[in-house]
């Protein structure tokens, strides 16, 4: 067995972060002065616009833009410049803004007048009472009017104008409370821009990635296409990765990021490469952690799934000291969860995974076999008996009959075991083995009434009891434990200078368990005609005696068979189980500066993401070992699923362990100015300038039973495997490195202003250079916007951009490793002699480090409504177009077979990435009526990363927030955010483009993988989320609703009357969640109860053993929740 301990620590140091976060929690409970704030009064919002001048004017202004009067004494502010400020946000948002640093406050007089005020100093006739700083209520910030200076994302600009003139969606606090999320994972199924989750907490394989993960995927462009940024830096990729659609993909694992401690989320719909540098193809999100909480806060939160184990527990703690005479600010945001996971039993659609029969009757996809996703690997087994064929390394079956001439084995030496009785069809001879067993030949998987294994339960379902149902013992959604925490630091060292640093720290721990171990159709596993338990063994046992378990009555080769294993399920064993145990750590120092005109900032960080993978599964060589060294004591194939085996199958099961780790390093300058050049028309020019620099590390430490440290070979066949581990593909160990430097621009150029500044004209343009060390390659990519502000109420934005992705270190790097299939047609041998059956093949797959970075081009066009007909509505919508060229990708095993049938049966040539074996006797006699030459049966196939394949995207955005006057019954504010898919068209890659123009190498190829994609299994048309929320006093509440569209599954067909196919609809989807809010402001106290998915809305049926997609769609079903949160 392979102990964690045997591989080179890789663990990071984690003690400094430990001492920094406990440290910091005990100074801010025991050290914090707290103090009585006044309430805010619930404003109207508005969208505000304030150009650099003296704060008298601004104040003026801000009068003005508001319909109010603001009184003040210009001694107070004389002397003061304001800088910029574009933005919605309340008059009192925008008063502190312009204010903030001189202490004064916006006091309200009566209705409609206000007065700049200077607080008197805290009163000292009590010194040693503490002063109450309460941090402000929900209520308070349910108009979102607590904000600091507008930095959003997609400008490099500090307090630009930009606010409007992107299309960026921000996520408020008080959405993301209103979904309900306890992880990133949740979250991420709330936001309609993004589409499939490709890498999520339900992931089983040993090759996947595994654990507490969620990835965001903008566009459907993949999850290598979306920058993920925290607090506007860039954050690590998760240690491992995973081939998806045939290449590996290198992701950020969003859970990593504490849903509890974001102040917003900021997702940029747009290319922004030459912004923000490689990955951003499809947009970013920047996650903003909350650093402006004053005082300290406690949440506690219970949740219960309904009809099952899964439950949710959550602890959630923000707060914030001041220090050094309010120069300095320590700030802390920590969570604990805990979750018990849920249990496929636990749903009636996951609960078998044969799904034929959850459809009605009527449907014209009920019973379809497709749906039908048991295993063919049961308790029983499907056996060879034969001899080693030196050819192929495998066994040549042969007939057996009995001393009357009943065939007991097929031709080819096939046969299988079954339940006593169970089948009761004429054509079933099952020979009784045993008092609870038949021997019967064939094949044990089909399911056939004729000539299968099948019963007929009535109402035409007919099933195969040899198959096992994977869902018996199988967790869907794992346990997990999660630990988040930041610790800020921001520090004053003079007007001009100021020090700032964090440290971001996550920790989980994820478990789950799925079907036990299986002997695969590509895993052979043979043993000699003297295995003790060989019903077709020799005359003799090895002592000489009459072997007991050799059948009499057959013609059976007095040396005996060997027997070739397959199709069986290690029940004794138990439950394969996952334990995956990830830390990820972030620590940023850095500097931010001012000078006249110019600010500054400059940062380093290093970044470290760890995992390690711990899986129970099946050695070969011990296996094999225990097997023939144990006689009577061994592991007995022929036992059925009644014999408790659980001390024999101890002696092979084993611990894979996987251990991966990146590092990030990263360091950046960046300096810009919003008052560059003055323009005569008004407005000022602004520029950014700034340079990057960042090393990426890779390292992934394979199971010496999977890196080929440890491999098998067969005794009886000779058959070599270079990995250890049954049913896992050797992978080696992978070490890359790469350093990145990075040069950017931006110029933002006001062109137009009329003379009432009601209309406007701006200009962004951008550009950014970067070279990669490991490819030795640079790219220069430029951006261009621009916005057009018509009038008062109507905008419109436009933006071309060019951008590029970089391939990552493995798709670099990745020395040859192996995948296998068991379910691959030769489509040559199939189209040649009929010879379709499914076979076990593998691929060998490599790096390629002549790859170059994928380009793309965006294009995007928008407007921005704020009717004053109906003030507090703001409406925006945009249509967008996303171009790729040279994406990484490979020409799939599937792909390069069909390519070899279509050049044979075309061209009487073939394709030298399929590696067939020499011709064999009984290939040629299966040719030889074919009238073609004959040829092998395919050993593997050659995959290599490519730049390939061509997409084109494109669909429209809407973007809705209308916020009603205040009323008797209330405060209602309305949110709709839709992303509406138009194109997904993907072009065959450039060898197989022939083929679209043929009907059988089209039907071969599939068309689930070129064309036209729209609506094809993960990529609906439509999915939307909407809001409501509403406050009144004491009371809140809100309700968040999501819609996934309907889309098909090309897997599942039938024929209609006409002859078209008609393919499986996997339905729309429709949740509601709810909660309620009552806060006793006296004490300081919020109650909260809600519920997810309020109606119990079931996902649609998936064609997959769980029955739903998890990428799309939830299975958890309805979910109670209770939270208590202290201010103090």
């Amino acid at each position: 067995m392979i102990e964690a301990s045997s591989y080179p620590s890789l663990k990071p140091n984690i003690s400094r972060a430990l001492f920094h976060f406990v440290m910091s929690a005990c100074f801010l409970i025991g050290t914090a002065l707290f103090g009585a704030a006044q309430k805010v009064s619930a404003e109207d919002i508005r969208h505000v616009k304030l150009m650099e001048q003296p704060t008298e004017q601004a104040l003026l202004s801000l009068a003005e833009q508001f319909d109010v009067q603001i009184m003040f004494d210009p001694a107070l502010v004389r002397a003061r410049q304001s800088r910029p400020l574009s933005g919605r946000m309340t008059l009192t948002s925008a008063a502190g803004y312009l204010l903030k640093g001189a202490s004064l406050r916006l006091q309200k007089v009566s209705r409609g007048v206000f007065v700049v005020i200077r607080p008197p100093p805290a009163r000292r006739e009590k010194p040693m009472k503490k002063i109450k700083i309460r941090p402000v209520f929900a209520s308070e910030i349910f108009s979102e009017n607590v904000i600091e200076e507008i930095e959003v994302v997609g400008s490099q600009i500090k307090g630009a104008k930009i606010a409007g003139a992107l299309p960026v969606t921000l996520v408020s606090v008080n959405e993301i409370e209103a979904t309900g999320a306890s992880s990133f994972e949740e979250l991420l199924g709330n936001i309609p821009q993004a589409g499939l989750s490709g890498f999520n907490s339900t992931a089983e394989l040993s090759n996947d990635t595994r654990g507490d993960i969620a990835s965001i995927n903008l566009r459907t462009l993949g999850a290598d296409s979306t920058l993920v940024l925290l607090n506007g830096r860039r954050m690590v990729s998760h240690p491992q990765t995973q081939v998806f659609g045939g290449v590996p993909i290198q992701f950020v694992n969003m859970n990593a990021i504490p849903v509890s401690g974001i102040n917003h989320i900021e997702i940029l719909r747009d290319g922004a490469a030459a912004l923000y540098g490689s990955d951003a193809v499809a947009g970013v999100i920047n996650a903003v952690l909350d650093q402006d909480h004053d005082g300290f806060s406690f949440e506690v939160r219970r949740a219960d799934v309904f009809k099952s184990r899964m439950k949710e527990d959550l602890l959630a703690l923000r707060g914030s000291q001041r220090l050094f005479e309010a120069r300095g600010k320590v700030t802390l945001v920590a969570s604990y969860f805990k979750g018990l996971g849920l249990d496929a039993s636990e749903r009636p659609q996951s609960a078998d995974a044969d799904k034929r029969f959850l459809l009605d009757p009527n449907d014209p996809f009920y019973n379809h076999p497709r749906l039908r996703n048991n295993s063919s690997f049961g308790p029983y087994g499907e056996f060879i008996a034969g001899h080693p064929d030196n050819s192929s390394d495998r066994i040549q079956g042969q007939a057996v009959l009995s001393d009357d001439g009943l065939q007991l084995l097929s031709s080819s030496g096939r046969f299988h075991l079954q339940p006593a009785g169970v089948f009761a069809f004429p054509s079933q001879t099952g020979y009784a083995f045993s008092p609870s067993l038949e021997l019967d030949d064939g094949r044990s998987g089909a399911t056939d009434l004729e000539t299968g294994n099948a019963l007929d339960l009535g109402a035409g379902k007919v099933i195969n009891p040899l198959q096992y149902n994977m869902n018996q013992f199988r967790r869907l959604i794992p346990d997990i434990k999660r630990l988040n925490f930041m610790v800020r630091y921001d520090h004053k060292i003079s007007d001009d200078l100021s020090f700032f640093g964090d440290i971001v720290y996550y920790k989980s721990k994820a478990y789950k368990f799925f079907g036990p171990p299986v002997l695969s159709t590509s895993n052979n596993f043979t043993v000699p005609a003297s295995y003790t338990f060989n019903p077709f063994g020799p005359l003799l046992s090895a002592s000489g005696e009459e072997n007991p378990y050799r059948l009499t009555g057959f013609d059976i080769p007095e040396e005996g068979l060997d027997l070739q294993i397959k199709h069986y399920r290690f029940l004794n064993l138990g439950p394969r189980w996952i334990d995956v145990d990830q830390t990820q750590s972030r620590y940023l120092g850095g500097f931010a500066g001012k000078y006249k005109s110019w600010d500054w900032e400059t940062a380093f960080a290093y970044s470290k993401a760890y995992a390690i993978d711990k899986g129970l599964l099946i050695s070969r060589s011990q296996l094999y070992r225990s097997v023939m060294e144990g006689g009577e004591k061994g592991f007995n194939f022929f036992a059925g699923p009644t014999l408790d085996q659980t001390i024999q199958s101890q002696a092979f099961g084993v611990e894979v362990v996987r251990e991966s780790e990146n590092t990030l390093k990263t360091w950046d300058f960046r300096f810009s100015t919003p008052s560059l050049y003055e323009f005569p028309g008004g407005g000022s020019a602004a520029v950014a300038l700034g340079l990057e620099w960042r090393e990426e590390t890779i390292f992934d430490n394979r199971d010496q039973r999977l890196d080929g440290s440890i491999t098998f070979t067969n005794p009886v066949t000779g058959e070599f495997f270079n990995s250890d581990i049954m049913g896992v593909s050797h992978t080696p160990d992978m070490e890359a490195s790469r350093k990145v430097y990075s040069l950017y621009g931006e110029l933002l150029l006001p062109l137009f202003r009329s003379q009432q500044k009601v209309q406007a004209f701006d200009l962004q343009i951008a550009s950014r250079y970067e070279h990669y060390s490991d490819i030795n390659h640079s790219v220069l990519k430029p951006r261009l916007s621009a916005t057009w502000v018509l009038n008062e109420w109507m905008t419109v934005r436009s933006a071309w951009s060019q951008g590029f992705r970089a391939p990552n270190l493995v798709q670099v790097n990745q020395p040859e490793f192996s995948r296998f299939t068991n379910f691959q047609v030769d489509y040559a041998r199939c189209s040649a002699v009929g010879d379709c059956d499914n076979r076990a093949i593998t691929s060998l797959i490599s790096g390629n480090s002549s790859l170059r970075p994928e380009t793309n081009t965006n294009i995007s066009i928008g407007v921005v409504l704020t009717p004053q007909l109906l003030e507090g509505l703001t409406l925006t919508i945009d249509y967008w177009q996303i171009r790729q060229k040279g994406s990484v990708g490979t020409l799939t095993r599937n792909d390069q077979i069909a390519l070899d049938e279509y050049l044979r049966r075309t061209s009487n040539s073939f394709n030298s990435a399929v590696i067939r074996a020499d011709v064999t006797e009984s290939d040629r006699l299966a040719f030889s009526e074919s009238g073609i030459d004959p040829f092998g049966e395919i050993i593997y196939v050659n995959e290599t990363f490519l730049n390939l394949q061509t997409r084109q995207v494109s669909g429209v955005d809407m973007n809705l927030v209308y916020q009603f006057p205040e009323q008797d019954w209330g405060k209602l504010i309305v949110k709709f955010n839709a992303a509406y898919l138009d194109k997904f068209i993907q072009d065959p890659f450039p060898e197989l483009v022939p083929l679209t123009g043929d009907q059988i190498a089209l039907d071969n190829l599939g068309d689930d993988s070129y064309g036209d994609l729209l609506r094809i299994e993960s990529r609906p048309r439509l999915r939307f989320n909407a809001s409501m929320l509403w406050r009144k006093e004491k009371w809140s509440a809100s309700l968040n609703m999501r819609f996934v569209g309907s889309v098909e599954d090309r897997d599942i067909q039938v024929q209609t009357d006409q002859g078209s196919p008609l393919y499986f609809q996997v339905d729309p989807w429709f949740t509601v969640n709810g909660l309620v809010d009552y806060e006793w402001q006296e004490k300081e106290v919020r109650v909260r109860l809600g519920m997810k998915n309020i109606f119990d809305k079931a996902p649609p049926l998936f064609d997959n053993s769980a029955g739903y997609n998890a990428g799309t769609h939830s299975i958890r079903g309805r979910e109670l929740y209770v939270s208590l949160k202290k201010f103090f």
